[in-house]
């Protein structure tokens, strides 16, 4: 089971100080790839984003217009990143040559009528490449 959202049960999105503070380390990984995106697609967007902060708390949605790309997840300590893909994209990232955990989490995810979603634990500086990578994959298909 993923750890809990650092920010589950807060009413408000959280500052700057408060993600670092939740983080810890781990900030600079989150803003290492949330620097890759943005230098690989300029008119990128990020915006705090929580359906129900009491049962889910928040997350950080990034677009590329109007399309979702990725949503990052905070924890105490360290974050995840979500991401929902559709048929082709899938096929795709099968015949790229991921990781095994990526195409781990593909074969235990459910498929649903918006997508496919899996996560990706952002643990190391090799994890932005791949992150990266799932993203172009889903900006492609």
């Amino acid at each position: 089971m993923p750890p809990p959202n650092a920010f589950l049960g807060r009413a408000a999105a959280p500052s700057d100080a408060a993600l670092a503070a939740a983080l810890g380390p781990a900030i600079s990984l989150w803003r290492a790839l949330l620097d890759a995106l943005t230098a690989a697609h300029p008119k990128l967007t990020a915006e705090w984003y929580s359906y129900s902060p009491k049962k889910a708390g928040w997350s950080l949605r990034c677009k590329l217009g109007k399309r979702t790309l990725l949503y990052l997840i905070p924890s105490e300590g360290s974050c995840r990143v979500a991401l929902v893909f559709g048929d082709k994209a899938l096929q795709a990232i099968r015949e790229e040559g991921f990781p095994a955990s990526v195409l781990d989490a593909i074969a235990a995810a459910t498929r649903y009528a918006e997508g496919t979603g899996i996560t990706v634990d952002l643990q190391a500086r090799e994890d932005i490449a791949t992150i990266s990578r799932l993203t172009d994959v889903k900006i492609r298909h």
